[in-house]
């Protein structure tokens, strides 16, 4: 285990390596991290040891359950999913094997106002978004309308319950988003098949990456390519145009700034006040200004910026826990976890 501490802008980061060998999967539990598929624990020292209920598959991503007592595990260019709760698998999830491999297979958690945990995914067909309860699968959202010919992918529901968010793909293809009322499509779930809240749907703005932060805005970068035309005022969406990273109210419905990127932002992980960007590598930006904090180029993290796989877009094992300001990214020697600490 080796430790180094940098300190950047008044605030320090420590970086301490774990381990001998890389991880298909990295989930914290407490101060541990834990590959679910090996079933390995790595400990602040030499020392590693076994999980109960390690799921021996495929599986490279994962998600933690919104009361934290379990994780749904999936492939991320793959067709399975599983529920992993309180140590033994609850249920198996699957999607259409219709371009799985080209892909993130959408599926998110959350938990409603009344505490009933929930799944959005795509069980069935790859434009047929459905929320379900997590442990029972009993549809939330059965419907008897045709579903828009739409990819969804990189599901996510806002923090304060109010809105789903799909940053997926539509051909030619056209990285796209679409962000649908939480609670209308819970009480009318046809809207799920109909015109969504907001959209960027546009071949001259295709959405690189989309996330919601913890005020429940979306944090929105769009692609920049030599060959996009110029849009017109009333093309953009709510002005934001191509090669830019933005803050968008949807509740307010507008946009609150907009900045042009110089270095692609890629995937982008968001908690507490920091968004981590992981394109080639890992970035730190606090996201209510897009104000840069911090970067670490020694650490690999592929080159990710759609949904779609494209060469070099495979990330390593990873876990964030930015709003207690540490994450944790797999290489083939080892984990590095990087915590800030001042």
């Amino acid at each position: 285990m080796g430790l180094m501490i940098v300190e950047v802008y008044h605030m320090k980061f420590s970086e301490t390596r774990f381990g001998h060998t890389g991880a298909q999967t990295l989930t914290w539990v407490g101060d541990d991290l834990v590959d679910w598929v090996s079933g390995r624990v790595f400990r602040s020292g030499e020392k590693t040891d076994f999980a109960e209920g390690s799921v021996p598959y495929k599986f490279d991503s994962v998600l933690t359950v919104p009361d934290g007592k379990g994780y749904v595990l999936y492939e991320r260019l793959g067709t399975k999913a599983l529920l992993l709760y309180e140590g033994r698998i609850v249920r198996e999830f699957n999607r259409s094997y219709y371009q799985a491999g080209t892909y993130d297979y959408p599926i998110c958690t959350s938990q409603l106002e009344n505490g009933r945990q929930i799944l959005a995914h795509c069980p069935e067909v790859y434009s047929r978004l459905e929320i379900e309860d997590l442990f029972t699968g009993e549809s939330l959202t059965s419907r008897v309308t045709e579903s828009p010919d739409f990819f969804h992918s990189r599901l996510q529901i806002s923090p304060d319950k109010k809105w789903v968010l799909s940053a997926g793909w539509q051909w030619n293809p056209i990285d796209a988003l679409k962000v649908f009322a939480l609670d209308k499509v819970m009480t009318e779930p046809e809207l799920l098949d109909a015109e969504p809240a907001f959209k960027i749907l546009n071949p001259d703005l295709e959405v690189q990456s989309a996330v919601f932060t913890p005020d429940s805005n979306i944090l929105i970068v769009t692609a920049d390519e030599d060959d996009y035309e110029e849009l017109e005022d009333d093309e953009t969406f709510y002005g934001m145009k191509a090669g830019q990273v933005a803050l968008f109210s949807p509740a307010q419905k507008k946009m609150l700034w907009t900045q042009n990127w110089t270095t692609p932002p890629g995937r982008i992980e968001v908690a507490g006040l920091w968004a981590l960007c992981l394109y080639e590598h890992p970035r730190l930006y606090r996201w209510s200004d897009w104000t840069f904090i911090h970067e670490w180029p020694h650490l690999k993290t592929g080159k990710q910026n759609s949904s779609i796989a494209t060469i070099g877009s495979q990330s390593p094992a990873t876990s964030f826990q930015l709003d207690r300001g540490r994450f944790a990214i797999s290489s083939s020697d080892g984990i590095t976890v990087v915590q800030a600490c001042g």
